[in-house]
């Protein structure tokens, strides 16, 4: 197949004035993974600016992972022109054209199985290759002061960033966040710079510092109020009611997540309005009202499931799992947990699994399983430590503290106590920390465990 064949081929075989999304099929059999260069793809290269004027419609090439390293290193300006990454793992959904270009005797297909792509970019199996491509892009791509250049960095930046997040590096996802960061304000892009004041408004919750959370957040929603972006508005509110629930604030919180739950209405958005549904869920729950949170976390899960958004199923049925605890259903709950834990560990996300841990062995405490409960809270705090859960990490030390002083070992449920205290001092939780004051009060006044002789 000649240098510029490809744009012909497929025009070719295309079907005159449709402009559905259009399938490309097999260019990996036209390309030599051990060859120095691949002239087809500089083809690709050079044929570029043509593409939407001879076809004005959705193009997918769908490639094997060994080939997405050769295009991207050898047509760098076609792979990454308007264009993203998805890695496919699920069963096929639906039907459209396509045309195979691959190999010495090109054949049409008229028609494929198309799955969709899937929900969460960092799924384990493929996030190290994903980011590896990622990284090779940045280290090959020269900095440009071509608008589409630049765009173009700040959204690789933004996945790597969010790559890093979910692998529990916030120092690598801080740095990545405020090299976007500058990107964008050297662009002038309000947007992009809004995004990346929420991106790292998300690393400083995970650490604890709330104050510096919502200060980021407050400039990321003027931002996006004078963009007019109201999608990203609409995930700045959410995320400051999210701040609100953290801080006990829950008319504040309920306020924020139902005005967004408002806007994925209007928007038909079922991804977001599973996330509302869940955030008002937690709101309920706090305020007693179970049958309330339990309709709503329903909803929450169907919408989830729905666009087989695993990550959401996986955060909705450890929710549920919460509920049924509450109302003693200890068996529901362990199979809502096991449920969460299996998809957290199948997406390779430390930060879910720890808090799944985290209610198995709260199960574990009220069913009288006091061995059980504190391996599940100790190898929670392992995994908290790893991702700097600094609220994760506090938790645990409150509940190991609690087993501490069921068991009789006032002077380590002390140590525990205190630990938790200093945390959720430091998050300036100040309700969580009196709560420590008030159990660290009670064990003072009890008496002194009898000295064991040497």
């Amino acid at each position: 197949m000649g240098i510029e064949s490809i744009l012909g081929e497929v025009v070719a075989k295309a079907e005159p004035g449709a402009r559905g999304p259009l399938m490309v099929l097999g260019l990996e059999l036209s390309l030599e993974s051990t060859a120095e260069h691949n002239l087809i793809l500089h083809g690709l290269n050079l044929s570029r600016p043509e593409w939407p004027k001879r076809l004005p419609r959705p193009i997918v090439f769908w490639l094997p992972e060994f080939a997405l390293g050769i295009l991207g290193r050898e047509a760098p300006d076609f792979a990454d022109w308007q264009s993203g990454t998805y890695f496919v793992n699920r069963a096929p959904s639906r039907s459209v054209e396509a045309i195979d270009v691959g190999g010495p005797n090109p054949t049409p297909r008229p028609i494929i199985d198309m799955p969709p792509p899937l929900v969460e970019p960092f799924w384990a199996p493929t996030r190290e290759r994903r980011i590896a491509e990622l990284e090779l892009r940045l280290a090959q791509f020269k900095e440009s002061d071509d608008p589409a250049a630049r765009s173009a960095r700040i959204t690789w930046l933004s996945e790597l960033g969010a790559g890093a997040f979910a692998e529990g590096r916030l120092g690598a996802a801080e740095k990545v966040y405020h090299d976007a960061l500058r990107y964008a304000e050297r662009a002038g892009d309000k947007k992009a710079v809004a995004a990346q004041y929420s991106n790292l408004a998300g690393i400083f919750r995970a650490r604890g510092d709330y104050h510096q959370a919502e200060s980021l957040l407050n400039k990321a929603v003027l931002l996006d109020q004078e963009s007019g972006n109201d999608l990203g508005l609409t995930a700045d509110l959410e995320n400051l009611g999210a701040l609100a629930l953290l801080r006990g604030n829950l008319e504040k919180a309920k306020k924020l997540f139902q005005s967004g739950l408002d806007r994925h209405a209007q928007t038909g958005d079922r991804k977001g309005l599973a996330r509302s549904y869940g955030n008002i869920a937690a709101v309920l729950r706090e305020q007693g009202s179970l049958e309330d949170a339990e309709r709503t976390i329903k909803q929450s899960l169907e919408h989830y499931r729905a666009i087989g958004n695993s990550l959401g199923e996986a955060s909705a049925s450890a929710f549920w799992g919460y509920l049924a605890m509450d109302r003693g259903d200890y068996e529901t709950a362990k199979a809502a947990f096991d449920q969460a834990l299996r998809i957290d560990r199948e997406l390779g996300r430390t930060p879910g699994i720890a808090s799944r841990l985290v209610g198995l062995g709260s199960i574990a405490f009220l069913e009288g399983n006091l061995d059980e409960a504190s391996l599940r809270f100790r190898d929670a705090l392992v995994l908290f430590k790893q991702v700097s859960d600094i609220h994760g990490q506090a938790e645990c030390w409150a509940n190991l503290g609690a087993i501490q002083a069921r068991e009789g070992n006032f002077l380590s449920a002390r140590e525990d106590f205190k630990l938790a205290e200093a945390l959720y001092l430091q998050m300036k939780l100040d309700d969580k920390a009196a709560e420590m004051s008030s159990r660290l009060a009670a064990l003072a006044a009890l008496p002194e465990p009898p000295v064991q002789p040497a």
